[in-house]
């Protein structure tokens, strides 16, 4: 899928734009302590997610099952706890700043990142 960029989520993973958190300590820190970020995280398997210590406000988008997006939270400030929508089963986060707009991720996509 595209977002209003026209950026397709191979392309985002192509160009280094989305990585997957894999490990513990990877899902913990997140984007953490950062200044500005140009990246975001896809968190699979994940339900709840935080903004503590984070310098810069997030959107976030609560995935399904099927990689459909169930709902998306924009500019969530930092030091906030982000609780989940029914039926998320993954999460993918991305700095406000680059105003990322899609329809569905390709979670397939998604959970073959290394």
């Amino acid at each position: 899928m595209k977002n209003a960029a026209g950026i397709q989520t191979n392309e985002l993973i192509e160009t280094g734009k989305i990585k997957k958190a894999r490990t513990f300590f990877e899902k913990f820190w997140g984007l953490m302590f950062q200044k500005e970020s140009g990246i975001g995280l896809f968190f699979e398997n994940t339900k709840y997610m935080h903004t503590f210590f984070m310098r810069f406000d997030l959107d976030f988008f609560f995935l399904d099952k099927d990689g459909g997006i169930i709902g998306v939270k924009r500019n969530v400030k930092p030091f906030r706890i982000v609780l989940p929508l029914p039926k998320t089963v993954s999460v993918a986060e991305m700095p406000s700043k680059l105003k990322f707009t899609i329809e569905n991720l390709d979670i397939d996509a998604l959970r073959t990142l290394k």
